[in-house]
């Protein structure tokens, strides 16, 4: 069920449903939001809330000339309300400064609370980053780890093709000497055969080297 936020008397209120909006009660110039909307909006010119939006009837239009207030004589009464004036004056002068100090301390607690969501989120934000921070350095430690594992196996194969490289060089200085029962054509097909091998060996081991100087 979609749920609603009211701006109503300098402050936020809600979720509410959309039921219970019609208790607030809120009028056409209400500013609402619900999950989905890009900002605050009058209730009017949204069509779902159009049903439960408080009607206000248009003021009534004089139909004639007005007719002038009845004079009446001064009484008693009216006389000593002229008396009690000053006491009135002073009670009315009491209120305002009443309602002057709530709303001043009204105002007082919600600086404080909007000083303390902001610590709040402050805060957040640096555990966030902390935590970010954290995540990575350890990705860049893995990574080395896998780079570091990479370069150990790459010089043990140029370690390991090295090494037959130069045994099939002494094979092919080997083959290469007189022996008996063995013919120039057999001798031939040897050495070839060894050289072939000396090649391949030497492709591998460049191979490796470029691939260790990329690393």
């Amino acid at each position: 069920m979609k749920k609603f936020y009211v701006f109503k008397d300098e402050r936020q209120i809600g979720p509410f449903s959309k039921e219970d909006l019609v208790s607030i009660p809120v009028t056409s110039e209400t500013l609402v939001w619900f999950e989905g909307a890009y900002d605050w909006t009058k209730a009017e010119d949204i069509a779902e809330l159009q049903d439960v939006l408080k009607k206000v009837p248009p003021p009534i239009k004089s139909t004639g000339a007005a007719t002038p207030p009845p004079v009446v004589k001064a009484t008693v009464q009216e006389s000593k309300k002229r008396v009690d004036s000053p006491k009135r004056s002073k009670t009315s002068i009491f209120l305002i400064i009443t309602v002057m100090l709530l709303v001043a301390g009204v105002a007082a607690f919600l600086f404080v609370e909007n000083e303390g969501q902001k610590a709040r989120v402050a805060n957040e934000m640096m555990d966030l980053r902390m935590k970010l921070s954290e995540q990575e350095r350890i990705e860049n430690a893995r990574k080395e780890e896998e780079a570091r594992q990479i370069r150990s196996q790459l010089k043990k194969e140029y370690d390991l093709t090295l090494t037959n490289l130069r045994a099939a060089k002494i094979k092919l200085d080997d083959l290469q000497k007189f022996k008996l029962l063995r013919s120039a054509s057999e001798k031939e097909a040897q050495v070839e055969e060894q050289l072939e091998i000396i090649r391949e060996l030497e492709n591998e081991l460049e191979r490796l080297e470029r691939t260790l100087e990329q690393e």
